[in-house]
């Protein structure tokens, strides 16, 4: 295993794949399958959702050998029942959300989440002070805030490695 692999193994450490795993972007494709793989070996489901069609054709040959559900929709309507998602991972993709919507993209995440489910949010960027890096740090200021003032736990991680 890579050291890359093993920090993003790290961050998964401990984390209960044995019920619904929604996964919101397919990023590299790389946390999808190793989640997939956790989710077998524990008996749970993921379900990868995008609007992008090539996203989850790209997924297409994952989901013939793991428990992997893809299903194309927007992540502002999500067609899943209340309280029907464990774990909710939302995976290179939050920087797609236009700021204006990020009230009624978490609201549709908690509405999902089962009592007690989780909410993890994953992405890379380069250490920059580029205006987009300061964007996306301002983003991540916002997320914790609308997540503290619904009442929700929100842990950012980021390694600048």
């Amino acid at each position: 295993m890579s050291e890359r692999e093993q920090v993003g193994a790290d961050l998964w450490s401990g984390v209960d794949l044995s019920g619904i795993t929604l996964v919101i972007g397919l990023g590299t494709g790389q946390l999808l399958e190793m989640l997939a793989v956790e989710a077998q070996q524990a008996g749970g489901l993921v379900v990868l959702v995008s609007y992008l069609q090539p996203a989850l054709e790209a997924a297409g040959d994952l989901a013939t050998q793991l428990p992997i559900e893809r299903v194309h929709c927007r992540s502002r309507q999500l067609p899943l029942a209340d309280g029907s998602v464990d774990l909710c991972v939302v995976n290179g993709s939050l920087r797609d959300v236009p700021v204006p919507h990020y009230r009624t993209f978490l609201d549709e995440l908690w509405r999902i989440l089962v009592p007690g489910g989780h909410l993890r949010i994953s992405d890379i960027l380069p250490a920059s002070d580029s205006p987009e890096a300061l964007t996306w740090r301002r983003r991540c200021d916002l997320i914790s805030r609308l997540g503290h003032a619904m009442g929700q736990p929100v842990a950012l991680h980021a390694d600048a490695r």
